[in-house]
């Protein structure tokens, strides 16, 4: 929480509808990614959508090409004071979302 809440801060977060978090491997365990977008949609009343990088390139990461795809992986809630309720169907309505 601490970590996400932070970002919030540095980053004038609440200046926007939706608080995205992209971070990189190790910034929030991803079995709590849930929880923590709980706690965030619930504190300040905004979807919140955290996603961490995800890659499936093994190590070592020397070996990497600069232009290998990242993906993320995490957790969205979505706000009922917001009207957006259902962040599944907006991610599928994207189309740049394998999994949902």
């Amino acid at each position: 929480m601490e970590k996400v809440e932070t970002k919030i801060e540095k980053e004038n977060l609440l200046d926007h509808k939706v608080l995205l978090f992209l971070l990189n491997q190790g910034e929030i365990d991803k079995n709590i990614a849930g929880l923590v977008a709980n706690k965030i949609m619930s504190k300040y009343q905004r979807p919140v959508c955290i996603l961490t990088a995800a890659s499936e390139i093994p190590l070592p990461w020397n070996d990497v090409p600069e232009d290998a795809p990242i993906t993320y992986s995490g957790s969205a809630r979505g706000c009922d004071k917001t009207g957006i309720n259902d962040f599944k169907s907006i991610c599928l309505q994207t189309g740049v979302c394998n999994y949902a």
